[in-house]
C-alpha cells in the first residue's frame, strides 16, 4: 500500500509545520499551508496586478476581472 494511501486510512499526519502545531497527512498540504505563514502569492493578474495566494481564487478573479477573456487560455 503506497505511503499516502496509508497516512489517509490510518489519519496519519507526518508533516507538521514548524511554525504552528498543525500536521498534514501530505506533503504539498503542508506545502500549500506554508504560504499562511510566508504571505506567498505566486500568481498575479495581469490584468489588475491583484496578487492571489491560491490558484483557484486566481482563476476565479480572472473570469470576473476580464469577463469572457479570463476564462480563456487558463489550461
Amino acid at each position: 500500500m503506497r505511503e499516502r494511501h496509508v497516512n489517509m486510512h490510518l489519519d496519519l499526519r507526518p508533516f507538521g509545520c514548524p511554525q504552528c502545531r498543525k500536521h498534514f497527512k501530505m506533503k504539498h498540504h503542508l506545502t500549500e499551508h506554508m504560504k499562511t505563514h510566508t504571505g506567498l502569492r505566486p500568481y498575479t493578474c495581469p490584468a489588475c496586478q491583484r496578487r492571489f495566494m491560491w490558484r483557484d481564487s486566481f482563476v476565479r478573479h480572472r473570469g470576473h476581472c476580464q469577463g469572457a477573456q479570463g476564462a480563456q487560455g487558463m489550461g
